[in-house]
């Protein structure tokens, strides 16, 4: 299995990256068009693409600005059992984020 990784640095606190992660309107200005979900482990997070891509995924890692993650359970098949997640680090300046998306088949 293949997987996406990025780290990058945000200049931000640490709550508001994690906010932007993990929340349904931090979700819907960097991804979707739509999310609705809450952010703890075991709910389902409803991501509203478009029409044809109105996707669902399941919290699977959840710790308060330290980590968000979500196994896509309804989507494109290719992205069904997929993992995005994050994990943070606090910096003297800066969030920093490592963020991946790994399983695809």
């Amino acid at each position: 299995m293949t997987g996406i990784y990025h780290d990058l640095q945000i200049y931000s606190s640490i709550d508001k990256v994690f906010e932007g992660i993990s929340s349904p309107s931090g979700i819907d200005k960097w991804w979707t068009l739509r999310a609705v979900g809450k952010a703890e482990p075991g709910n389902t997070y409803e991501l509203f693409f478009g029409e044809d891509y109105d996707w669902r995924a399941e919290v699977t890692r959840c710790k308060p600005f330290e980590e968000f993650e979500l196994t896509l359970i309804s989507a494109q098949e290719n992205w069904v059992g997929t993992k995005v997640g994050f994990l943070l680090e606090d910096k003297d300046y800066c969030t920093q984020v490592h963020f991946y998306h790994k399983g695809w088949p």
